[in-house]
């Protein structure tokens, strides 16, 4: 064989460097992927264990001493498989981790704080998955976990979040109750709802709260409205106080006792129905003046200045002022001391006056009244006719010659009513007292049926009873009718047996006629009972109350019913309390029939003086439960049984309890089975004394 030639072995020798550059770079690859194996596989010992052992890199390194590099290269890609698992691992284990740790420190302080119990089976579930690279079952048991914790923790802030809703009811109800929009505190039920917080009972508790939160919402908007309405109508009130007078209804006042008691919702309808009807009160204010001439001199002389009174009385609503008074006749001349007259509604005025008659015999004079309508802006004029005798008459004589003689009564009044009657039927209409003895100074007021005045004989002054509606200055006899007789004698023949029997019981009859019309003369009062509880203490109340109990066990002693018992017929004089007005009372022993029917005074009267077929005939113990309403009265000012209708009032007289005493002061409550006995329907189940009634007062009231 021919040695090679010098170009191949060039060509040999190029080739063996090229073999053994690629031997060398493919080392060096083999040797960098090792190393690089080696410091992915350091970070992963903890987790995956030791991959590349020392009998594996012994392998590797062998394969690449000896050069068997295609050995080296499968055990690298068997090494890199493993460690690129690994790391796969590696990750799914870093991001569980991330989950991982902080449920477990939500768990663990859950557990410390007692919010959950530890569950060792469940731990023992996700360490055992996490040990055997379970990751996805791991992870399940963690939302079971994750769950649970966020299901705790819901309820938990719930019920954080109910407790802060309660104590902000709470909050709210005490400052209404400091308010005085409340009357009871405890409008939440505190003690429940705090039980259901204790209990974890969440969705009662929810449910309680709401509905508390509802009441009290609505509580809040009545409150508000009844506030609204009560401020309208007061505020219409004071505008119109300066130009009349207003009566308030009842209504009103009805609605001011709920919105005192906080009943809102009941104020709300009262407080409307007030609204309207003050509104057409003040729509319908009129003025309603009356003027007369008072005090005038029985003896009355031509050209000389006589002096009486001219009385401007105001019955109207509006208050009037800047009244101008002047004549329009030229048969007189006239001087009064004021020139404007100012006359608030209600009231009167007594202005003197001066006139000097040009004239004799019957005078008519006429006088002009003007004054400015406060309402309407106009000025309004009126005219009054007026006449005066002006020569003594022979009427004026006798007159003044009785007047002398008053101080010749019969000694007992008893005897004088004897000798009114004493001539037969037919001629009592013609028998009268003497009237004209009398000189009337003013009206004390009016009643049901009569009117009184004060009257002047001699130098005393007394009251004068006579029917209503009927002029004092008339000069002819009235025809009275047999049954109107009737009833004036019997109340003439009562009155004057208790002014003799008891004087200090009773106000004192002084005289009576019948000419020109019935009439009676008594001792004058400087007030009623009305007046006194404006202003009466308690221990006052109770002290009128016994005198008023021992005056009338002595009144039916005498056999006498009085059937009209109330404030306005019990009268003071000189402080010491006594009864008046007997004119519907019957002697009980009497064989006259008599029935009241529905006469008195409706809040007073009993059932049996309502409806007699069902609760019997009108005795003493009708006093009894009249009585008892006035004892009611006298200390709450209220009445047992109450409303505006009439026909309610007596329906629950005869069908309702009454209130009990106590309901408006607890102070009361020794009175509340006193006076429900003293208003039993039935008679027999009353008190059957004025005296019983008053030994149970005193006892329950310790006294």
């Amino acid at each position: 064989m021919p040695p090679p030639s010098k170009s191949s072995k060039l060509r040999t020798i190029h080739q063996a460097n090229e073999d053994l550059e690629n031997i060398i770079r493919i080392h060096k690859e083999l040797t960098r992927r090792l190393e690089t194996l080696a410091e992915r596989e350091c970070p992963l010992r903890k987790t995956s264990g030791i991959l590349l052992d020392d009998q594996t890199g012994k392998m590797i390194r062998e394969h690449l001493s000896n050069r068997r590099y295609k050995e080296a290269g499968k055990a690298l890609d068997a090494l890199e498989g493993r460690l690129e698992e690994a790391e796969r691992r590696q990750t799914m284990y870093d991001k569980f981790l991330k989950v991982y740790d902080p449920l477990m420190d939500r768990w663990r302080k859950m557990v410390s704080e007692g919010a959950v119990e530890d569950d060792k089976e469940l731990m023992d579930n996700i360490v055992n998955a996490i040990n055997g690279n379970r990751f996805v079952e791991a992870e399940k048991s963690l939302e079971i976990l994750k769950d649970h914790m966020n299901t705790v923790q819901k309820e938990k802030s719930k019920r954080k979040d109910m407790r802060g809703r309660y104590e902000k009811l709470r909050s709210e109800t005490q400052s209404l109750f400091d308010d005085g929009v409340l009357l009871n505190g405890n409008l939440l039920g505190k003690s429940r709802i705090e039980s259901l917080l204790r209990e974890d009972e969440n969705n009662e508790l929810e449910d309680l709260l709401a509905r508390k939160r509802g009441d009290l919402e609505k509580i809040k908007a009545e409150y508000a409205e009844a506030t609204d309405l009560y401020e309208e109508i007061d505020g219409s009130i004071k505008d119109f106080a300066p130009k009349g007078r207003l009566k308030i209804p009842s209504i009103f006042k009805k609605g001011l006792k709920d919105y005192e008691d906080c009943i809102y919702s009941e104020a709300i309808k009262s407080f409307k129905q007030a609204k309207t009807r003050i509104g057409s009160l003040i729509e319908n204010a009129s003025i309603k003046l009356t003027v007369k001439m008072e005090n005038v001199p029985e003896d009355l002389k031509i050209r000389r200045w006589e002096e009486m009174e001219l009385l401007v009385r105001n019955d109207g609503d509006i208050h009037l002022a800047d009244i101008t008074v002047r004549t329009v006749s030229d048969n007189i001349k006239m001087d009064l001391d004021d020139d404007e007259i100012s006359v608030k509604a209600g009231k009167e005025k007594k202005v003197p006056i001066r006139i000097n008659f040009l004239e004799e015999g019957l005078v008519p004079i006429k006088i002009a009244i003007s004054y400015t309508d406060p309402l309407k802006g106009e000025m309004v004029k009126i005219e009054r006719k007026f006449k005066f005798d002006v020569t003594a008459s022979e009427r004026g004589s006798k007159r003044a010659k009785r007047t002398g003689e008053i101080g010749k009564r019969h000694e007992s009044i008893k005897k004088a009513v004897q000798d009114l009657y004493k001539g037969k039927e037919e001629e009592i209409r013609f028998k009268s007292g003497d009237f004209y003895s009398y000189r009337i100074l003013d009206k004390l007021g009016s009643g049901g049926f009569s009117t009184i005045y004060r009257v002047e004989s001699g130098d005393e002054v007394f009251a004068m009873k006579a029917p209503k509606d009927i002029g004092i200055d008339i000069d002819e006899t009235i025809e009275i009718n047999e049954r109107d007789i009737q009833k004036f004698r019997r109340e003439a023949s009562i009155w004057a047996k208790l002014t003799d029997i008891l004087p200090d019981d009773v106000v004192r009859l002084v005289d009576v006629g019948l000419q020109p019309f019935p009439w009676f003369v008594m001792e004058l009062a400087s007030h009623s009972l009305r007046d006194v509880l404006k202003d009466a203490t308690y221990d006052e109340r109770i002290e009128i109350t016994l005198d008023i109990l021992t005056k009338f066990d002595r009144i039916h002693h005498q056999g006498i019913v009085h059937r009209d018992i109330k404030p306005e017929n019990i009268l003071f004089i000189d402080d010491e309390l006594k009864i008046t007005d007997f004119g519907i009372s019957k002697l009980v022993n009497s064989t006259t029939r008599s029935t009241l029917g529905v006469s008195g005074t409706c809040y007073y009267m009993s059932p049996e003086q309502i409806q007699k077929s069902r609760f019997g005939g009108v005795d003493w113990r009708t006093d009894i439960w009249q009585l008892g309403v006035l004892i009611y009265e006298i200390f709450t000012s209220r009445f047992p049984f109450d409303s505006e209708s009439p026909y309610e009032i007596t329906s629950n007289i005869m069908h309702e309890e009454p209130v009990p005493i106590s309901d408006y002061s607890e102070e009361l409550e020794p009175l509340d089975d006193v006076l429900m006995k003293a208003l039993r329907k039935e008679k027999k189940r009353r008190w059957q004394s004025a005296l019983e009634l008053k030994l149970a007062i005193e006892k329950g009231l310790d006294l």
